[in-house]
């Protein structure tokens, strides 16, 4: 039985934690990714039946399908940037250390707009309702500041984890 180094540095014992808090969040997020997909489908499939075979409208499920590709989306969009599977880290060579730098911060900006912005937002707009299911619009905007909330911390722990690894994206 071999025994695991342990990183006694606040660097390592910080990117450790953030590590485990991101594969709760990655989780998380893809658990409800799936189930909004999921919703998502079988509410459009709904509709179509209803519309073209029962020649009546559901006035509900356009909001609703909205709603479950927005945070599909943005949702998503954390996971793919945690995975590294955002088109900006295909097209940026990872010997190219300028380039990454300028990619590293232009991803924090953005999340911070996200974040920030989104929020500020989705308050705003906490007390419009939506036609016609009467739901708040900031559920429908809370979307964007939570992707933002996940670039942040999925970068947080690309960040620590580079000088865990000597400076190279893990």
């Amino acid at each position: 039985m071999s025994v695991q180094p342990v990183d006694t540095t606040i660097i390592g014992r910080m990117g450790s934690a953030v590590e485990k808090a991101a594969d709760l969040l990655e989780n998380v997020a893809m658990t409800i990714c799936w189930i909004l997909l999921a919703v998502l489908v079988a509410v459009v499939f709904g509709q179509v039946i209803s519309r073209y075979v029962l020649k009546t409208a559901m006035l509900w499920s356009q909001e609703a399908a909205l709603f479950c590709f927005a945070w599909t989306s943005f949702l998503g969009a954390g996971v793919a940037l945690r995975r590294k599977r955002h088109f900006l880290f295909n097209i940026i060579p990872e010997e190219n250390i300028v380039a990454q730098i300028v990619s590293q911060v232009g991803i924090v900006i953005v999340a911070w707009v996200y974040f920030y912005y989104g929020l500020r937002l989705a308050l705003r707009n906490w007390n419009i309702l939506t036609q016609p299911s009467g739901l708040r619009l900031g559920y429908f905007l809370a979307s964007i500041p939570a992707a933002g909330l996940l670039f942040l911390v999925f970068f947080l722990e690309d960040f620590l984890g580079r000088f865990r690894k000597g400076g190279r994206a893990h």
